[in-house]
């Protein structure tokens, strides 16, 4: 790896300070796989260092060619609107500078092997139950922009495949259409024993508890179900291997 290549890993930014620490987390784990590559976090918004503090610090370091990977779920809203912008405004006063900006960490197959791992977590030292009588529903935060579902209903039949005859709905937990509200109630007409309802969010936070407290009229009004509200994603090496990879794949450059 050349000693002028840099990576910069974008977040969105969170005033909690348990979220801005959680996501910090990841810098040492793509340390370990990146080698000697200069590597800084940059945020969107709420959190410092923001991503021309974060340039600033590779450019410093003598980064002259720098990946910028965005560790978002989806492609729709920040990755799509906010960040090339946000790059090109940090870019224009360090013209030496080469920024490509590669693909989401959503679309890595990495992060459904990551949803994967957290759902057979929830389940450890639990009784078994059938994956018929198992409905899984995951929760996106969620998109207004009418491709957002179809991308997300990609990603659930895809998570299917991994425990046959188990039962997948996707659904949004914050913005579009259908939410939790929307998707529960005729599934629970049906003979389903356990619950589970998997927030796929990176970090535990706000959305994270809204979540749970979603969930939790369901549970008083259905005490005869099982209900399980998986863990978030969470920073694991799953993310910080998809992180890595993508930075050497091919992007855009701005």
């Amino acid at each position: 790896m050349s000693p002028h290549f840099g990576m910069l890993i974008l977040g969105h930014g969170t005033p909690e300070p348990r979220g801005q620490e959680e996501f910090l987390e990841l810098l040492p784990l793509v340390r370990q796989q990146a080698g000697a590559a200069a590597l800084e976090a940059g945020f969107l918004e709420f959190a410092s260092p923001t991503v021309a503090e974060a340039l600033a610090a590779l450019a410093a370091a003598g980064a002259r060619r720098i990946a910028a990977v965005p560790v978002f779920l989806a492609a729709a809203g920040h990755v799509a609107r906010d960040i090339p912008p946000a790059l090109s405004a940090a870019a224009r006063s360090r013209p030496r500078v080469q920024i490509e900006l590669k693909p989401h960490v959503g679309s890595h197959r990495n992060v459904a092997a990551l949803s994967a791992l957290r759902y057979h977590e929830a389940l450890e030292g639990l009784p078994e139950v059938p994956a018929a009588e198992t409905l899984l529903l995951l929760a996106a935060h969620g998109s207004p922009e009418p491709e957002a579902f179809s991308t997300w209903s990609n990603f659930a039949e895809d998570r299917a495949k991994s425990v046959p005859g188990l039962c997948v709905e996707p659904c949004f937990a914050v913005l579009g259409r259908p939410q939790l509200a929307d998707v529960l109630p005729p599934l629970l007409k049906k003979s389903f024993r356990r619950i589970v309802v998997q927030p796929h969010l990176l970090l535990h936070g706000r959305l994270y508890d809204n979540v749970c407290h979603a969930v939790e009229p369901y549970r008083n009004e259905y005490p005869d179900k099982e209900w399980i509200v998986t863990q978030p994603l969470g920073i694991h090496p799953l993310l910080a291997e998809a992180v890595v990879d993508l930075a050497m794949n091919e992007g855009r450059e701005l």
